[in-house]
């Protein structure tokens, strides 16, 4: 998180576009779909997922001064399993429009990073 909230957005949209192809090529190669072998998207999902935290600690939150007064922080602790347990509700449910993109024949590549 020390990277702080505008390189962390991009680098997960990054992660996101490239991780679209990859998948999108491996499945190719592998003839299937979203195998669960693929584990680029729960890499990307679970960076979508602490991106609010991102915020909140780049944000909202004075810096500390060091990484290890960051990581003595209850909150910081507090919001990881959260992020992670969102995280998996999310990619369980695939709430819309991740459920769609899934079933769709021309999104199949982004099905495996929903």
């Amino acid at each position: 998180m020390s990277l702080g909230f505008i390189p962390f957005l991009l680098l997960t949209i990054l992660s996101c576009l490239v991780g679209i192809w990859i998948c999108g090529r491996t499945s190719e190669l592998m003839q299937v779909h979203d195998d669960p072998h693929i584990v680029w998207d729960e890499w990307a999902g679970m960076w979508i997922t602490l991106l609010p935290l991102s915020y909140i600690l780049s944000y909202l939150f004075p810096k500390p001064e060091n990484t290890l007064s960051l990581m003595m922080m209850p909150l910081f602790w507090g919001w990881l399993p959260t992020a992670f347990i969102l995280f998996r509700v999310f990619d369980i449910l695939k709430p819309p429009p991740i459920g769609w993109a899934d079933k769709k024949s021309c999104w199949r590549s982004w099905g495996n990073v929903r």
